[in-house]
This record gives C-alpha cells, structure tokens and sequence, in this order.
C-alpha cells in the first residue's frame, strides 16, 4: 500500500470578491463606526497588491480614530514570497498596536528569531528575542540599520550614517541621552579631533596655517561640515548659514543633539579628555554585562562609578 501522505493546501480564491476589491468598496468612516478594535490577518493582504492597499486603508483610517489595531502575520508561502511579505506587513505594522505571531512567522515575515529556540521541539528561548548586538562601533550601528536591533547610542556623525544606510526604510528617531533617573544632574560633551600646527620658524607657512585655521572655523565652512559629517560645527553663527538650516530641515534628528547641548550646565559641556577612554570603555563593558544578565542595574552602576572615581583619581595624581 501507498505510505501517508501529507496534507496539500490549495487556495483558490481567484476572481472572488475580495480578490477583485478595490479601495472605492469600503466606506470606512461607517464601517468603524462605533468599533473599538480592528483586525486583520496576513492572508488577506496576501491575496494581492490591491487587497494590500485595502489594508492599509483600514488601518490608517482606524489609527486616526484611535481604534486599537491588531494583526496576526498567518504568513502561507504559497501566497506570497518572505521577501514580498516582510515589505508589505512591514508598512501595515506601522499602524498595528497588537502584533500576534509564533515563531515561525516572525522569522518568515521579518527575520526575527530567538537563538537556541527549537519550534519542532517546542523549545522556547524567550530572551533570545532581545539580542545584543554589540557595544556600539560599526557593527553594532551596522545592526541598527538593518533593523535588527531596536535603539543604539551614537554620536552625531554616526546619525548621519545611519539615516543614509536606512534610507527611507524605517523611521529613525532621535532622544536626549538617557539618565538613570530624572533628578540625575549632567548633560552631554563635545568630542572630536584637534588639529596641531607645528612653528617652524616659517613665516610664510605659520601666516598660511592661520589663513587655514580660519578658513575651517567659518560659518561657511563649519555649516558645510556639519552637513557632510553630522559632526557640531564649532560656532553658532553657522547656524545661520542656509546650508545648515536646509540640512535641519531635510533631518530633523540632528536638531536633538543641539537642543540637549544647550540643555546642559556649562561645566558639563568641555570636552572630556584625561580618563575619557576609558571611562567609556567601562561603562560600555559593565553596561554589556548588565543586558547579559550577569550583573543588576545598582552593581553595574556603582562598579563604574568606583572605576572611572579611581581612574579620575589616579590620573589627577599623576598629572599633580
């Protein structure tokens, strides 16, 4: 006899109603009368480009009345592709408020999967879900860009960066730097480089260098610099440059860096030099610890106070 054989799903739903539907069908300002939560599946904005433009519809009508929108992502690979369904669940998830998916789905539709999870097993790892991804640098922003992790910290010139490797694909936010509490005093530093000019007795050269110096100091220059690298320009009268405005106005994000500077108590504003390095260097690592579960926010916190507080020290005596 034939063995067993498995179950064949086939969907036949061409030339139905709502195969052939299009956005002038549904009057949703009287369908959402009254309604209080929406919800739709990923079959049916599977089912074609026009059924997925129904969807959409649905649901930016009901985010603007306040109507709680939830999905479940139901991906069936013979509907459409993983690629086609990640691009289009991407763009209604934007509105959904309650997202219901197993692990399958999740890792078909947008790449999400926990590691040492086992679905034929049904083991679960639950943690796996929020992976860290780096400490920062180039792969841990290389991750953000991607959409594999939620938030990073960076600097200004990284945000630069970031916004044209994402280029339109997610909305990119910007935030103060976050305190551990709201009465926490402090506020952010300006870093960067330093450019040295050496005397060597040429007074050709030396008037040449300070020509260069205050080439790179104008407005012009610095408001063209800023918009080339993200980096502060080093004057605020590059503010008033028009580069500078029209860089502001195409990314806004950058306007949050500038208003948590002025936001800041002068005598945290210095460029932070000395034991810098590695004060950043042990918040990163007991921050890291920390996510990893090997340590609680109060130990990580109180081991980098005494760290940096020794290095401070240390380096004071040092210097006298």
């Amino acid at each position: 006899g034939a063995s067993q054989r498995p179950s064949k799903v086939i969907y036949d739903r061409a030339g139905s109603s709502i195969a052939l539907a299009s956005k002038d069908d549904f009057d949703w300002d009287k369908i959402f009368e009254g309604a209080s939560w929406f919800h739709f599946t990923g079959i049916t904005p599977a089912l074609g480009d026009n059924v997925a433009e129904i969807c959409l519809e649905a649901c930016k009508k009901a985010h603007e009345k306040g109507i709680t929108v939830s999905c479940d992502l139901n991906y069936r690979k013979k509907l459409w592709t993983k690629e086609k369904a990640g691009q289009v669940m991407g763009e209604l998830c934007k509105y959904v408020d309650v997202c219901i998916s197993n692990e399958e789905d999740a890792n078909d539709v947008f790449g999400i999967k926990s590691e040492a999870t086992d679905v034929t097993s049904g083991k679960l790892n639950k943690d796996g879900y929020a992976p860290i991804v780096g400490k920062g640098g180039d792969a841990g922003l290389a991750d953000f860009s991607a959409g594999k992790s939620a938030i990073t910290l960076g600097s200004t010139a990284s945000l630069k960066q970031i916004l044209q490797d994402v280029n339109g694909k997610f909305e990119v936010g910007t935030a103060y730097f976050p305190k551990v509490s709201s009465s926490d005093e402090g506020g952010v530093s300006i870093g960067g480089a330093s450019l040295w000019a050496l005397n060597n007795k040429d007074s050709k050269k030396l008037r040449a260098t300070w020509e260069f110096v205050k080439f790179l100091i104008s407005p012009e220059s610095q408001a063209y610099w800023n918009a080339q690298t993200g980096y502060f320009p080093v004057t605020t009268k590059a503010h008033d440059e028009q580069t500078f405005k029209d860089n502001i106005q195409q990314y806004p994000q950058f306007q949050t860096a500038i208003d948590q500077l002025h936001d800041s108590s002068p005598k945290y504003c210095g460029a932070l030099l000395s034991v810098f390095p590695e004060a950043r260097a042990t918040v990163e690592s007991e921050i890291e610890s920390m996510l990893n579960g090997k340590e609680d926010v109060d130990t990580a916190v109180q081991k980098m106070s005494d760290s940096i507080n020794k290095a401070i020290t240390d380096y004071n005596t040092v210097n006298n």
